[in-house]
């Protein structure tokens, strides 16, 4: 059930007719149901099984902390949190233990593969309930937040069918209150659903599809579009990649917002940051979160990383002793990032080590960049300076953009040797417009410009912390409807174009 469909916003109807209709304290329970469904229609119906081991066993799991001494504690959370990750791992992650054991064999000379690839079920968005399940345990483990006693509620919590697409991870505490309160029909919150469903279409169906057409003309056919076409498709998948989970996010959101639970933003203008450290505090904001309340500083307060930092300290000095700690804890969380992504290596390089090289150069670089800006006389708060940072920033995202549209690391490299290639005929540019039917002609070449101007007017003002939809809501009627006109027609024009299935979904 894509949530692009017809066939989703009838499903969104309904349940929300359902639940606005009921009265008590239980419509929660209209979700829970709706949920199922959804679960069911968009996975393996044995695959429940999975998810409701990962809420049972949190749920008895947070029983058991209570009126334990430490030491019992511990042993309860390490065997909750470490079996809801092995799922995880055996799940989704086989492959990647594979390959390795099979590339040790290579280097030892075996012709032969040790081990075969397996190929194995896993539930519907198991990477991000997975995580937001274990985030509710360690903060319930943490004190941070009461054990919810209704296990069909933290079954909700976990399941809940607008995150089951492409998450955002939540934590419990930010939707405990609108997810089992007795929410009605708002009128001013349906609104505003709707029209961010509106602006999630518009990015996914009349910019994201066609970029990505684009894209998939110069991928498969590298030999004629090499050299810079190559960095072409790396920048324009980049940017299809926002608009594919960003209008995503929007409409999970916006449907969300229709059913009265809020969820947290999960972008916020990634392409306006300064830097690669900024980048990843605006890009998928609830997974960078969630490595650094739970990964992060949990490494930074145990005892291995405590004398990581005693013994750099000690060889070295005060602060590049406690400097080369943090980095060494970064490693961690950014090798973590990586094989989140996915179940090849391509992903630990390119979305793992490649980010982390950069950030920690960046900060170790920092003072000497800032002393070469200062002796070029550049003004740091200049609108030139921030346009320089923002491109620098989206180049380095695209690099690491190659690993993951690649179809392997082989191929990654592969296209990086050739988009140094000096070949890169530009006869054969005015080919991605002719052979591509999501964008040939002067309809769909102007829809594609003007949506990309409409949401880089919205990515301006929601850098600059201004509540968008506030904004056109406060205008007058011809012009408040000559933007939502203009939005309708975007998505209109855009129903027929080539869809391909949401990046992050099935993540």
């Amino acid at each position: 059930m894509d949530i692009v469909t017809l066939e989703y916003f009838i499903f969104i109807f309904f349940t929300a007719l359902i639940y606005w209709s009921l009265k008590g304290k239980n419509k929660w329970i209209v979700l829970l149901f709706s949920s199922l469904i959804f679960f069911f229609a968009n996975s393996k119906p044995s695959t429940v099984l999975y998810m409701l081991y990962s809420t049972t066993s949190v749920y008895f799991g947070t029983i058991l902390l209570e009126k334990r001494d430490e030491r019992k504690k511990q042993i309860i959370a390490g065997a909750v949190i470490i079996s809801n990750l092995a799922i995880l791992a055996v799940l989704k992650y086989s492959n990647l233990f594979i390959d390795a054991v099979n590339f040790v064999g290579i280097l030892f000379d075996n012709s032969e593969p040790i081990l075969h690839r397996v190929s194995l079920i896993a539930p519907l968005a198991i990477s991000f309930y997975t995580l937001q399940i274990i985030g509710y345990f360690i903060d319930c483990y943490r004190g941070e937040i009461k054990p919810e006693q209704n296990i069909f509620k933290l079954l909700l919590f976990t399941c809940y069918f607008p995150m089951m697409v492409s998450g955002p991870i939540c934590r419990f505490s930010d939707v405990q209150n609108s997810l089992f309160n007795n929410n009605s029909f708002d009128y001013q919150r349906v609104s505003l659903g709707i029209k961010r469903i509106a602006l999630g279409l518009i990015k996914k169906i009349a910019i994201g599809n066609r970029l990505f057409s684009v894209v998939s003309i110069i991928d498969a056919d590298i030999s004629t579009y090499s050299g810079y076409y190559i960095w072409i498709s790396a920048l324009l998948y980049s940017l299809y990649l926002y608009m594919d989970f960003s209008g995503c996010m929007d409409i999970i959101s916006g449907v969300s917002n229709i059913l009265g639970v809020k969820l947290p933003d999960n972008f916020k203008a990634p392409f306006f940051s300064r830097s690669t450290r900024e980048f990843w505090r605006r890009w998928h904001i609830t997974l960078g979160a969630w490595l650094r309340d739970y990964v992060l500083d949990s490494l930074l307060k145990s005892r291995i990383y405590i004398n990581i930092t005693k013994i750099s300290i000690k060889k070295l000095d005060k602060k590049r002793g406690r400097n080369l700690s943090v980095y060494i804890s970064m490693l961690s969380v950014w090798i973590c990032m990586g094989i989140w992504h996915g179940n090849g290596w391509k992903y630990v390089l390119g979305e793992g080590l490649w980010y982390w090289m950069v950030i920690v150069l960046g900060m170790m670089l920092e003072s000497k960049f800032n002393n070469l800006r200062n002796s070029l006389k550049i003004d740091a708060n200049s609108n030139c300076w921030h346009i320089f940072q923002s491109i620098r920033t989206l180049i380095i995202f695209s690099v690491g953009n190659l690993f993951f549209k690649a179809t392997n690391l082989n191929s990654a490299f592969n296209q990086i040797i050739k988009s140094f290639s000096v070949r890169g005929d530009i006869g054969v540019f005015s080919n991605l417009i002719s052979d591509n039917s999501n964008i040939r002609g002067l309809t769909n070449v102007s829809v594609l410009l003007v949506a990309i101007l409409l949401v880089l007017i919205v990515d301006i003002l929601i850098y600059k912390d201004k509540d968008v939809f506030k904004i056109i809501a406060k205008k007058g009627f011809l012009a408040r409807w000559t933007v939502y006109t203009l939005m309708i027609a975007l998505i209109v024009l855009s129903l027929g174009t080539h869809s391909v299935p949401f990046a992050y979904a099935m993540f």
